[in-house]
């Protein structure tokens, strides 16, 4: 496990598939062994807050976004992660990814600070110009799926959904502008009024 110093005790981020009972088993397991070693950890299914669905269907509206402030908090503040990936499992995929992100920026941004031949100022200079070569980005997110539509959905009649931590993502990079995914019409209108910018 490669972590610094000031990282002594673990704190885990248990992810993976949890949107069946055998797979919500498979986490209850894994939680049981991960304790009996005495390792702090969450376990994202067992946050009722976000995770309990029947409790949470009158208040769906910002459930997504709860949904990753929630996790994405306990991402970024644990030491370990322990993720099983599944392809369908689009949430775990999404925070394997973001685990990788980070550690990628970590990693780079931990070189240039702890430089010694480097001037604070060096460092800060490089830290601008690491961001000045890496800028955020404007993502817009689409999905060209017939089955979304406007028609009421309830219980099994339900099409076609999006999973919930996707969702979250997607708003966030979205910068909250947009709820869901946008339409192709939607992105060609922010393309041009980018190049106009530029």
């Amino acid at each position: 496990i490669k972590m610094g110093k000031e990282n002594k005790n673990l704190n885990l981020y248990l992810g993976g598939h949890m949107l069946n009972r055998a797979n919500i088993m498979l986490r209850e397991w894994e939680r049981d062994q991960i304790k009996a070693l005495g390792i702090d950890l969450y376990v994202p299914h067992e946050n009722k807050d976000i995770n309990d669905k029947e409790a949470n269907k009158h208040t769906n509206d910002d459930l997504a976004e709860r949904i990753v402030k929630a996790d994405l908090e306990r991402m970024m503040g644990c030491n370990v992660a322990m993720m099983e990936y599944q392809p369908e499992a689009l949430g775990t995929t999404m925070e394997i990814a973001m685990f990788y992100m980070f550690n990628k920026l970590y990693d780079e941004l931990h070189e240039i600070l702890n430089d010694n031949t480097k001037t604070n100022d060096d460092k800060l200079s490089l830290i601008k110009e690491y961001f000045t070569i890496n800028p955020r980005k404007k993502v817009m997110c689409h999905c060209q799926d017939i089955r979304r539509h406007d028609a009421p959905r309830v219980g099994d009649r339900r099409e076609w959904s999006c999973n919930a931590f996707v969702l979250g993502v997607v708003n966030a990079l979205h910068d909250g502008k947009k709820d869901g995914f946008m339409e192709y019409d939607e992105i060609w209108s922010e393309l041009k009024e980018l190049k106009n910018i530029e």
